[in-house]
């Protein structure tokens, strides 16, 4: 088995789930499964799921928590359950671009078996009150021509330092690699199973960047785009946590110390102290902002993916 694609479920749309499994089943080209992820929903988002995927004649596999336990333990519980060497998580709501990704992926980690986590470009969305499609402009990753040249220095200060964070939406796993990273973080992080890219540049393990979209990616709907006070903090205690245990696992490292610094200064209530705060330990922060401005044309997706198709498919 290639792939095992993880969806990711927590009360769930049932219109934005379906987008999710649709443009999943699409993909072409290699080995996948489906496993679904529900970390204890109020809905019944899991068995629309299941029976959305039988009425198109597909076996899943299904992990279901008990007990809201955070995405951390979601993810590491179903990964029980996944025979795929690679694996992709996908939020409701997130689509893969077009049915090429799982391939572009997995030929990528086949020419390459150091590296343990790929991303890519992505392209922004929202479904507009009128039900219409609104494609939006993305800038991610932070500083896209330092992953481009594979400037490994500065891609680390970016990250590690300055938190100009990979979106965890366009990410694949090597299995076994993110089964290690999330049995590490999993005392210290509760939802934010994306800092794995923070642990592996910490050990010195190699990402790669893909150089074209593979994800649609929905806007205002998930804990990173929510402005919710209460995700907010979820996602701050996971990453000062993150960083506390991580400068005691890795004392030598000065970008862990440092960070740890730049988070406790993000938590700062007056803005202006916080920036100052924040400008003073890393004024470099300014320059990888500086060049995600001047490189906006880089961001442009030039691919044409799925995503009307998809919508078209769904609501008939």
């Amino acid at each position: 088995m290639d792939f095992s694609v993880l969806v990711l479920l927590y009360n769930s749309e049932k219109k934005a789930l379906e987008r999710t499994l649709e443009s999943v089943l699409r993909q072409k080209g290699v080995s996948f499964e489906i496993v679904l992820a529900d970390d204890c929903s109020k809905n019944d988002c899991l068995a629309q799921a299941v029976e959305y995927l039988k009425d198109k004649g597909v076996k899943v596999k299904v992990s279901h928590q008990e007990t809201n336990g955070g995405t951390v333990n979601n993810i590491l519980d179903a990964l029980r359950l996944c025979d795929g060497k690679y694996i992709k998580p996908i939020g409701a709501g997130d689509l893969l671009f077009d049915n090429k990704c799982l391939y572009i992926a997995k030929n990528t980690f086949d020419k390459d078996q150091e590296i343990v986590l790929l991303h890519s470009m992505l392209q922004s969305y929202r479904i507009q009150e009128n039900g219409m499609l609104e494609l939006l402009p993305s800038h991610d990753p932070s500083d896209i021509r330092a992953q481009i040249k594979e400037d490994i220095k500065r891609v680390n200060k970016n990250i590690l330092l300055y938190h100009g964070w990979i979106v965890g939406a366009t990410m694949f796993y090597r299995k076994d690699a993110f089964i290690d990273a999330l049995e590490k973080m999993k005392k210290s992080v509760v939802y934010c199973e994306d800092l794995s890219q923070a642990l592996y540049l910490l050990e010195g393990k190699k990402l790669k960047f893909i150089r074209r979209p593979t994800i649609y990616y929905e806007v205002g709907t998930g804990i990173s785009t929510t402005t919710e006070s209460r995700a907010v903090n979820r996602i701050y205690q996971d990453h000062l946590k993150f960083w506390e245990w991580a400068v005691e696992e890795f004392p030598a490292n000065k970008l862990a110390k440092k960070s740890l610094k730049v988070t406790k200064f993000e938590g700062i209530d007056n803005l202006m102290q916080r920036r100052i705060k924040i400008l003073l330990t890393a004024p470099g922060i300014l320059t990888m902002v500086l060049r995600q401005k001047l490189d906006k044309k880089l961001y442009d997706v030039k691919e044409e993916g799925f995503i009307e198709e998809i919508l078209k498919t769904v609501e008939d």
